[in-house]
């Protein structure tokens, strides 16, 4: 198993993030029964998170409202993270799909007729246990053979979180797996998913690094300030209220995160492939999304497409630089479902 042979490792390796885009293909509605059908999993997860490591785990793409698979419903200090969409894309799935499980087995039988940012998407596993929502749909990222590729899911979610606790960890290596959830649940607005009514909280990369590591924050313990500028106004503009003889430009505000933009994604083909199945993990990867959590199978499949981002840009799954004490580490799993690729150009 992945997680025990990070944790024999973990004085060699010195792990302290691990992102688990996995899951079963039961779905169990507590976290006892989940611990008695997956003891192995549970241990392993249980030893690296007392070891100090932070693991985050995919909610899964069955569309489900009281059911996780494992490891997602297992009891234990790891984070479950659910997806939202990053942007407005329209109508979810695409084309002539009245359903995502229509489109790509492993995914909820439903729809999102509409898509917005910040939006929990309908394919969403959500239940009590999951402890944030974080961008999963769409996601253009980096992949292999200097490529770039868009993928939906709880696994880009669960990416996109390991990615800012790396960065927290970067700057503050000292934090504990419950300190870094505690920030991550505190930086964002709560969402409301309407398929059970629960309110979950939305990661923001930015506040959640600046709550680990204040002193990122101009003004905040350690920041400098150029002798040479003197203190910012931020009174009202047009005046000089401190009468440090300069002219206030106005009050400054904090930044905020927006809307990324809208990516137009095309079919062009469908190409099946196969993969070999296992009785406890799968990938969920998929393009756009991946099946995991789901009481639904089916042959994978590869469908190449075109691409395209109008504005701003999107939060990959990966952490941005190299990271000094931070590193990075997602389970490698034959997918349990499927694994689907949106191929776009080759990167420049």
């Amino acid at each position: 198993m992945h997680a025990a042979w990070v944790y024999e490792n973990l004085a060699t390796l010195k792990v302290q993030i691990v992102n688990a885009s996995i899951g079963t293909t039961a779905n169990h509605a507590t976290q006892a029964e989940c611990d008695q059908a997956h003891p192995a999993l549970l241990k392993a997860i249980d030893n690296l998170v007392k070891a100090g490591v932070t693991v985050f785990v995919a909610s899964g793409n069955g569309g489900l409202s009281n059911r996780l698979p494992a490891p997602a419903c297992i009891s234990g200090g790891h984070i479950v993270v659910g997806a939202t969409y990053d942007s407005s894309i329209g109508k979810q799935p695409e084309g002539n799909y009245a359903t995502f499980a229509a489109r790509w087995a492993g995914f909820g039988r439903c729809a999102d007729a509409t898509t917005a940012f910040d939006q929990i998407a309908c394919f969403t596993n959500s239940t009590p246990r999951v402890d944030i929502v974080a961008p999963g749909a769409q996601i253009l990222s980096d992949s292999l053979r200097n490529r770039t590729e868009v993928y939906m899911g709880t696994s880009q979610a669960s990416g996109v979180a390991a990615g800012v606790g790396a960065l927290m960890l970067q700057c503050n290596p000292k934090l504990t797996p419950a300190e870094v959830k505690q920030h991550m649940q505190g930086s964002g607005p709560k969402i409301l998913d309407p398929k059970n009514n629960l309110m979950f909280p939305s990661l923001r990369a930015f506040e959640a690094v600046t709550a680990a590591c204040p002193e990122f924050l101009p003004g905040g313990p350690g920041a400098t300030v150029d002798a040479g500028a003197g203190d910012p106004d931020t009174d009202d503009p047009g005046t000089d209220d401190d009468a440090d003889g300069r002219v206030d430009a106005g009050t400054t505000s904090k930044p905020t995160l927006r809307d990324a933009g809208k990516t137009a994604v095309r079919d062009a083909g469908k190409k099946p492939t196969t993969a070999d199945d296992t009785d406890e993990s799968e990938d969920d990867e998929a393009a756009p999304g991946s099946g995991h959590g789901s009481d639904e199978s089916s042959d994978d499949d590869e469908l190449p497409v075109s691409a395209k981002r109008e504005g701003g840009c999107s939060t990959g799954n990966r952490a941005p630089g190299p990271l000094d004490l931070s590193v990075l580490l997602a389970f490698v799993a034959v997918p349990l479902v499927s694994r689907r690729r949106r191929r776009v150009s080759r990167a420049d």
